[in-house]
């Protein structure tokens, strides 16, 4: 099995993020990764490609790495929350997604929930899974 996904750049805070847009349907979907991630690493796994295709069937999936991994520019220290807030909406906003169902596991799912508490707005429904 192998995608047909370009990993595409964003700025965020002056960084530049890693991203890539699954699928074109009707709903709008961004996947907060977990701790460790890298776009195109994760595209060799046979079960990424399967669960990426199956998430973008339902719509637009969007994902991306947050700054200081994989694919997205390399950082002094540790992110706060609200920095890694801020990749989300760049991911969103390059993209054009007013609002979207945020999905997200282990360490994205805090992520995930602070952007909903701080961006209400921009969020359809959250779903997170703790992978622990």
């Amino acid at each position: 099995m192998t995608a047909n996904v370009e990993t595409l750049f964003t700025e965020s805070d002056g960084l530049s993020i890693a991203y890539q847009v699954w699928g074109d349907g009707p709903r709008n979907l961004v996947l907060v990764p977990g701790m460790i991630s890298h776009l195109e690493a994760s595209m060799e796994n046979p079960g990424y490609l399967q669960w990426m295709t199956a998430l973008s069937s339902v719509g637009r999936l969007v994902t991306f790495d947050k700054r200081g991994n994989g694919m997205s520019d390399r950082i002094q220290g540790t992110p706060t929350l609200e920095e890694r807030v801020m990749d989300i909406e760049a991911v969103m906003d390059v993209t054009e997604m007013t609002s979207a169902t945020v999905i997200a596991f282990s360490e994205g799912a805090s992520l995930a929930c602070v952007y909903a508490a701080m961006r209400p707005e921009r969020v359809e429904r959250s779903c997170q899974k703790n992978l622990s």
